[in-house]
């Protein structure tokens, strides 16, 4: 995955930690829990993008250079990235 440039606005669909809402399942449960995509779809602006992982914020405040409502995404949990716009372009 190539990496972004910094607050670039992007649509990214990735696969997240899921837990189960019983604390007690049967095997059959356990089957259906396992095959059950826990997808989620973020929109952001880029903070950073290494080779392990895609930070967003959802909310930027440039002239006091403040993110709001930041999320760490792993590489490998990227499904799919979309890039919206950059800093310099029109949504």
């Amino acid at each position: 995955m190539t990496p972004l440039a910094k607050r670039t606005l992007v649509r990214v669909t990735w696969v997240d930690a899921e837990d189960p809402k019983e604390a007690w399942l049967t095997n059959e449960e356990v089957e259906t829990f396992t095959n059950q995509e826990a997808l989620v779809v973020s929109l952001g602006w880029v903070v950073s993008h290494t080779d392990q992982y895609l930070t967003l914020a959802a909310d930027w405040v440039a002239h006091l250079e403040h993110h709001g409502r930041v999320t760490k995404i792993a590489n490998g949990q990227v499904v799919n990235m979309e890039e919206l716009c950059d800093d310099g372009s029109k949504i």
